[in-house]
Parts: structure tokens; C-alpha cells; sequence
């Protein structure tokens, strides 16, 4: 699978949590991949985000379980508040191992295959049971997306 920057229009970039409050979201959908950390921080978990004109998708390899998260993200969970006020919310299951380090991985994959599936489907591509199985599966989407 090739990436053009056309193919991921919607997608707005990287950020850090404490950077959410100045962005402006001006069309939807927009995807968006965001650390729990802030800027001054060296990053410790990656989650993406999807939003359109009346859901937000929150694609946290984790779980969106706070509980397994390094910090509590303020900044990004007062971005969601405010996005969710006019939005239904979707989260998905767990899906990365303790010992996985590939959360940046997941989001990206998250970004690609949205284009194509529906949030509820990506799930499907994953062992929501065995979560050591999942690194490898997201490996081989990667060695396989040419």
C-alpha cells in the first residue's frame, strides 16, 4: 500500500498534549496522533484520534484506560471534553502488551486503515484475548504495506 499525501488528506499531524489547546479543527473528518506527554517531555504513549461532525474516535492501543497510562494527560483529556460535548465518543479494546513499545505503530496503522474500514472493523484485524499476538500482526501489515 503506497502513502500519498493526498490519499491522507484528513490527517493534521503529530502532537504533543499540551499543544491541543491552540489547534484549530476547521474540517471533518480530521485524524490526529497525540502524546500523553507534553512538549517538554520525551513521550511515553501514543494515541490517535479521529473526529467528524458529530463522533470522535479515540484509538488507544491501551484501552483509553488511564489506569495504564504513565500520567494522567490533562490537556488532552480537557481536548476531548470539549470536542465531546457535541460528539458521541467511540474507544476501543486493549490491544498492545505490557511489554509492547509499538504504540506508535498502532496509531499509525489506525490512520492508514480507517480510510478504508470502519472503526469497529480495525478491531477485528487484532486478538482482543492473546495481546502478545498483536505486535506481530502489526508487524506484518507494515512489511506487507508496499
Amino acid at each position: 500500500m503506497k502513502i500519498s499525501s493526498n490519499r491522507y488528506c484528513h490527517f493534521i499531524g503529530c502532537f504533543a498534549e499540551n499543544q491541543l489547546n491552540n489547534l484549530t479543527l476547521t474540517s471533518f473528518p480530521t485524524f490526529l496522533i497525540a502524546n500523553i506527554d507534553s512538549s517538554e517531555m520525551k513521550g511515553s504513549h501514543w494515541i490517535a484520534i479521529g473526529i467528524s461532525n458529530d463522533k470522535i474516535e479515540i484509538f488507544d492501543p491501551l484501552g483509553f484506560d488511564i489506569f495504564n497510562w504513565s500520567k494522567v494527560p490533562c490537556d488532552l483529556l480537557d481536548f476531548l471534553h470539549r470536542l465531546s460535548v457535541t460528539r458521541r465518543v467511540n474507544t476501543g479494546p486493549r490491544l498492545q502488551f505490557d511489554s509492547s513499545y509499538l504504540c506508535g505503530f498502532y496509531t499509525i496503522f489506525y490512520v492508514i486503515a480507517r480510510k478504508f474500514v470502519s472503526f469497529e472493523h480495525l478491531f477485528k484485524c487484532f486478538c482482543t484475548k492473546f495481546l502478545s499476538r498483536n505486535d506481530k500482526i502489526l508487524y506484518e501489515f507494515f512489511k506487507n504495506a508496499d
